[in-house]
């Protein structure tokens, strides 16, 4: 059995609200925070799988002028998202048209100019706006400050349908939603556990301050260390491209590749005893 169906055997609820992962253990403990973040794109890419549906995390985005169609020499600005897919372990990616002159002369330069590398601005007018109003984040104070908090995209697990090969549809794109009920049924497991975990105090969102950033992506197989936590995001030199800085947390007792179910249960419940014991 997979480590999702383990859980929910053990009558914890699992979902995905608003793209936010959320287990709410029977026990009524808090999932330690060191478990999850080595079992989290586990139990994402399992859910991926038997509800058969395309679960994407947030990687980077980059900016520049791109052609309207495969035939066409007009080009559009716009700024793409790079996208994380789950499920198929590959890289997908979003297109957003944007603006990326200069709407008024400011001290950083005239009107019309070029916005350094990597901003973009965009209006009420732009798909863009409505993509990040999905993700219940809040909006930058203004609209052509998005690239300072690209960042808090990684705590929104998305879905969407493919527009064509590996590119999303933007008008599909919103974060996903999967109740534990549904986890159930698609596992076959049976009865109906009721429970409300927003009535649940230790609920655990995966959503974790900016220093413990708890969504990322692996490649095939999973790291051997825990390097994917967290990631930070650091400017190129490739026209306002933004790329991952992977920086070593934590050393993790045991590769979860290499460890069973059993072995994951067992380290879930020691970090529980060991934080009860803390308080």
């Amino acid at each position: 059995m997979t480590l999702l169906g383990r859980l929910l055997a053990r009558a914890d609820h699992i979902e995905i609200s608003n793209g936010r992962l959320i287990i709410s253990p029977a026990s009524g403990k808090p999932v330690p925070t060191l478990w999850l973040k080595k079992n989290q794109v586990q139990l994402l890419r399992e859910i991926a799988i038997c509800t058969d549906s395309n679960l994407f995390s947030y990687d980077s985005y980059s900016t520049g002028r791109y052609s309207v169609s495969e035939k066409s020499s007009v080009k559009s600005a716009g700024v793409t998202l790079s996208y994380y897919a789950i499920r198929s372990d590959e890289f997908v990616y979003v297109t957003f048209n944007a603006e990326l002159h200069r709407k008024r002369t400011t001290k950083g330069g005239k009107q019309g100019s070029p916005l350094p590398p990597g901003q973009f601005r965009v209006t009420n007018r732009h798909k863009f706006l409505r993509y990040w109003d999905n993700t219940g984040i809040e909006r930058p104070l203004r609209l052509s400050s998005f690239h300072d908090c690209m960042g808090k995209l990684r705590d929104v697990v998305m879905t969407a349908e493919f527009q064509k090969a590996k590119r999303l549809n933007k008008d599909t794109i919103c974060p996903a939603e999967i109740t534990s009920t549904q986890l159930r049924q698609a596992l076959g497991l049976s009865g109906n556990i009721q429970t409300n975990p927003l009535q649940t105090p230790d609920n655990y969102h995966t959503t974790l301050p900016d220093k413990d950033v708890a969504q990322s992506h692996v490649t095939k197989g999973f790291h051997d260390n825990e390097s994917t936590w967290p990631i930070y995001r650091v400017p190129s030199n490739q026209g306002g491209k933004y790329i991952s800085d992977v920086k070593p947390v934590m050393q993790r007792t045991s590769d979860p590749a290499n460890q069973t179910h059993e072995e994951w249960l067992a380290e879930y419940e020691a970090e529980s005893k060991a934080s009860d014991t803390a308080q």
